[in-house]
């Protein structure tokens, strides 16, 4: 056996897309009787009323599948995804998968996400990192026409390698106990949001704009991402901005398996009341969620407080590339660690639900992205 061997990235998207469809068939036969407000009952030290056993049977089924399938067991009870998306077996299309992950649990992530929706989700990673050798851009592809026995010219591709680094993601979510017992209140999916918004926020945050260390580094503090200038102390966005934000990156990357726009509120408002020219329609239209026929993904996590000249803290980016680019990895399955707390909070009459994922995030390939930094929503 070669221990020196590197993981086939190939093998790892077909093993996470047989995840993600298990996870689906898991979730749907489990609709009718998993409920995270019974499990986090069962699981605290003094449960409020009696344990609904059919339904922590039917939590702790889908967390040892995602424990079989990771060969990882969590600190408290692995709650995957599908478990947590919103009408998860009416999500997504009748094609059984995209090649990324799961046809139906995509869809539903990108809810609640500008980039997994789109982004390259690897799961099951083991080790200290994970690295995913690409060939750079630009890369000459041309090819040389001879006469025989006249040799061709030679090209060599640069290469380099995206390394992922498992980070730790943590966070509560509070719940008093009096809410946790009342029947009468919709508890059940409000937790299920909570958690489900909150982990891929987060992952949204550092895939954005992570500043590295305890977080990833993100796609606007990557030093090799394009930055586009639309003038000296910034400018407001014209059609002429988009336009060639798209060329820059079709000049290197030619197609895309997941091209899409990345900007904020504020900057799509902006995008909707300009026009693209005297007497045109605007740049955003009537459908908000497109632009230039690509797709427009909006975050607040975008930020809008940059600096450029004289413009100090208002200056909104604007992103254009392939999110397929984009690598999120998850130390584990595709699920969220989920472990109860009944006794910190208890002074205060709440349960801590503490909520833990192992994710790393890189850039597979800077030079699918161009994005400016510096135009002005206001």
């Amino acid at each position: 056996m070669d221990f020196n061997a590197k993981p086939d990235i190939n093998k790892i998207h077909r093993r996470t897309l047989d995840e993600a469809n298990t996870q689906v068939r898991h979730a749907s036969r489990a609709a009718d009787d998993f409920s995270l407000r019974e499990l986090i009952n069962a699981n605290m030290e003094h449960p409020l009323w009696p344990i609904n056993q059919k339904a922590l049977s039917a939590a702790y089924e889908l967390s040892s599948a995602s424990r079989q399938h990771s060969g990882l067991s969590p600190n408290g009870v692995w709650v995957p995804f599908s478990c947590l998306t919103r009408d998860l077996t009416a999500a997504g299309t009748t094609a059984a998968t995209t090649g990324i992950i799961g046809n139906k649990l995509q869809s539903a992530l990108a809810v609640e996400s500008a980039v997994m929706g789109g982004a390259t989700i690897l799961s099951g990673l083991t080790g200290s990192t994970f690295s995913v050798p690409v060939i750079d851009t630009p890369i000459d592809t041309t090819g040389t026409w001879v006469t025989e026995g006249v040799a061709g010219n030679q090209r060599e591709p640069s290469t380099k390698v995206a390394t992922l680094t498992p980070k730790s993601m943590v966070f509560d979510l509070i719940v008093t106990r009096r809410m946790l017992a009342n029947a009468s209140v919709d508890l059940e999916n409000d937790l299920r949001t909570g958690a489900l918004k909150q982990a891929l926020m987060e992952i949204d945050r550092a895939a954005l704009s992570g500043a590295g260390g305890s977080a990833p580094t993100g796609l606007l503090s990557d030093g090799g991402l394009e930055v586009i200038s639309a003038g000296t102390n910034g400018a407001a966005p014209t059609w002429a901005h988009l336009v060639e934000a798209e060329y820059r990156v079709g000049t290197r990357v030619g197609t895309m398996q997941a091209p899409a726009f990345l900007t904020s509120p504020a900057m799509r408002k902006k995008l909707r009341t300009t026009q693209r020219a005297a007497g045109l329609d605007f740049i955003v239209s009537e459908n908000a969620n497109a632009v230039m026929g690509q797709p427009l993904r909006t975050s607040a996590l975008v930020p809008d407080n940059l600096t450029k000249g004289t413009s100090s803290g208002v200056c909104s980016a604007l992103v254009f590339g392939d999110l397929a680019e984009i690598i999120v990895g998850f130390w584990g399955p595709l699920a969220i660690d989920l472990l109860v707390d009944s006794r910190t909070l208890a002074k205060d009459g709440k349960i801590r639900i503490i909520c833990r994922v192992e994710v790393g995030v890189a850039v597979r390939n800077i030079g699918a992205f161009a994005a400016y930094k510096d135009l002005l929503s206001a």
